[in-house]
């Protein structure tokens, strides 16, 4: 992405985050040949590789809080299209289970590495998941942390379908625009409490990254081909068979008031993936926001194989 006045004041904003949470990160660039991206992601630490894939809107940088508590591991973190500084896709047209597995292994091949475990949110959930099922080789464990996108059929809350619909999700994002008390609305909605988890480096981070060109187009494309008028799309999902098939273990981490998936849709999941384990942490679709610690030991524990 050119750099521009909302990508300094992104930087800004990113760094500032970082320093406050205590975290040093290595960032690369690269281009991914044939898809036409250039790509953003970081490294932080060092031992066993570990791909962090963030969800639906949100950046790289929103794993900041939990990075401290992944200590021996080499973490590799992207942005995905259209969110941060990796470019943009325009999703409407795109076959989104061959792109997302595309995309992540060509961030694992530029970082050279072949196979390791996966920790990933809500859409990055459903792309390591479809990683994990395409590519049994490079996936070693999966930590699903948060409901992932379209598990057992689940779907967004009310007002995010309605972002899938063309026309009327731009103006709602233009009644909305980025400020604290938007970003405050959206942590509710994703059902954290804002004044306990959201700093002020963060909440400036959030609208700074909300200002970049690649973000509106990137994000509304993408929800309307998840979430298309009046229906969901068949082929974007991850089913009963689907998680019975699974070889690799995963552990679900499940925030007890999720507004993408119940406690209810954890246990089914839970109980239909073989040799996996659940914990419930936190309260809401991040739970390394409400306890990042308890949130970094059982993630951690389970990367390194203790159960």
């Amino acid at each position: 992405m050119p750099e521009s006045s909302e990508v300094d004041a992104f930087r800004r904003a990113e760094h500032a985050y970082h320093e406050s949470e205590g975290v040093s990160v290595l960032e690369r660039t690269f281009d991914i040949p044939g898809m036409g991206i250039e790509t953003r992601y970081f490294e932080v630490g060092e031992g066993p590789p570990v791909l962090m894939v963030h969800g639906g809107g949100a950046l790289a940088s929103g794993w900041t809080p939990l990075i401290p508590h992944l200590r021996g591991f080499r973490l590799i973190i992207p942005d995905r299209p259209g969110c941060g500084l990796t470019g943009l896709v325009d999703y409407r047209n795109v076959k989104l289970r061959d792109h997302a597995i595309a995309f992540l292994v060509a961030v694992l091949e530029d970082a050279g590495v072949e196979r390791c475990s996966v920790v990933a949110n809500s859409m990055g959930g459903l792309w390591s998941l479809w990683l994990a099922q395409a590519r049994q080789e490079r996936v070693g464990r999966l930590a699903l942390l948060g409901t992932p996108a379209r598990l057992l059929e689940t779907s967004a809350p009310g007002g995010m379908r309605l972002l899938g619909v063309p026309g009327l999700n731009r103006l709602m994002m233009a009644l909305e625009p980025p400020s604290k008390k938007q970003v405050f609305a959206l942590w509710r909605r994703m059902g954290h409490d804002p004044e306990e988890m959201c700093p002020a480096p963060l909440t400036e981070l959030m609208i700074r990254a909300e200002q970049l060109p690649n973000f509106v187009p990137g994000w509304l494309s993408l929800l309307e081909n998840v979430l298309p008028f009046s229906r969901i799309n068949p082929e974007v999902g991850f089913g009963q068979e689907d998680l019975a098939a699974l070889r690799q273990p995963v552990l679900y981490v499940w925030g007890r008031s999720d507004p993408f998936g119940s406690l209810e849709v954890a246990h089914r999941a839970h109980a239909l993936t073989p040799g996996s384990e659940l914990r419930e942490i936190g309260v809401g679709h991040l739970p390394w926001l409400d306890e990042p610690e308890a949130c970094g030991r059982v993630t951690s524990d389970f990367l390194r194989g203790a159960f």
